[in-house]
């Protein structure tokens, strides 16, 4: 007999034990995937939840984009007329002539300050001749 056909000789006493343990590896494989890998039934009860989460979640953003909208239709209006506002306010040139103007103003109102006390004492001295005139007269009479 040949080396192959004396070792295929001696196997053969253990090829059902071979074959018994390699269906327990084969079922003890498929249980732990069993194990390993989601049932249709919990996936489907994952999934539902999982979907009732996305549609309330999408509802709550909607609602937050909706009232984001509003506020920022709001601000765009008042973004509007603040602008409208601003178009009618003085510009920095208007402001350096009006200040300009002011200073004007006030240098011609403090020459007249000083005219109008000069025209306070020469009114005084009239005052105090009308006074003496008038006394004079009474006393005359």
């Amino acid at each position: 007999m040949s080396s192959e056909a004396h070792f295929i000789d001696e196997l053969r006493p253990w090829v059902p034990l071979v074959i018994v343990v390699s269906q327990f590896v084969f079922g003890w494989i498929l249980w732990a995937l069993q194990k390993s890998f989601v049932s249709t039934k919990c996936c489907k009860k994952c999934r539902d939840s999982i979907t009732e989460k996305i549609d309330e979640i999408s509802k709550n953003y909607k609602k937050n984009i909706s009232s984001l909208t509003e506020t920022i239709d709001n601000l765009d209006d008042r973004v509007a007329i603040n602008e409208e506002r601003l178009k009618s306010q003085p510009t920095q040139e208007q402001f350096a002539t009006l200040n300009i103007s002011m200073e004007k103003l006030s240098g011609e109102m403090n020459v007249l300050a000083e005219r109008i006390d000069g025209m306070k004492d020469s009114q005084r001295a009239l005052k105090e001749l009308v006074i003496r005139v008038d006394t004079f007269l009474r006393e005359q009479k």
